[in-house]
């Protein structure tokens, strides 16, 4: 856990300090609509993953009756990614609710679904999902303050 906590520090520092600051209006119209994108954006995913879902089994169905010696590496990222996508989504969907109001508990798991869905990008060298993940990690530290640590969970 002490790992963990060392790459939030990590990122806080890089992200806070050495990146621009966001104004205080800017901050508070983000913390207000950030958390609705998140929930949307996971939603999508959600339905983007069950249609894969559906996409991979087709695949199998037509590949079952040959003899396949190993399965392509292809293959094998879009099973990792089967299998992350969910957990991702869901952390996403539960983070976001949190915080709309303003828990510090969601922007901890948003958090950590931003940190574990790097874990694709980086596997499938998705440039456009780095830049993504790294701007929404920038805007979620730069509100990082707008989250009380001690209210209701």
């Amino acid at each position: 856990m002490n790992q963990f906590k060392r790459l939030e520090q990590f990122l806080d520092d890089l992200f806070v300090s050495k990146t621009p600051a966001l104004s205080a209006n800017i901050k508070e119209a983000t913390a207000k609509v950030l958390p609705w994108a998140v929930i949307v954006l996971s939603g999508v995913g959600l339905v983007a993953w069950f249609s894969s879902v559906g996409l991979l089994f087709t695949y199998f169905g037509w590949t079952s009756g040959y003899a396949v010696s190993s399965p392509s590496v292809s293959l094998m990222y879009v099973a990792f990614y089967l299998l992350l996508a969910p957990i991702i989504q869901g952390l996403g969907l539960y983070g976001g609710y949190r915080m709309l109001s303003r828990q510090r508990k969601g922007w901890t798991v948003v958090y950590y679904s931003l940190l574990i869905g790097l874990i694709p990008q980086m596997t499938s060298f998705s440039i456009v999902g780095l830049l993504l993940n790294v701007a929404f990690l920038y805007l979620m530290f730069q509100i990082k303050s707008q989250y009380a640590v001690g209210m209701t969970e």
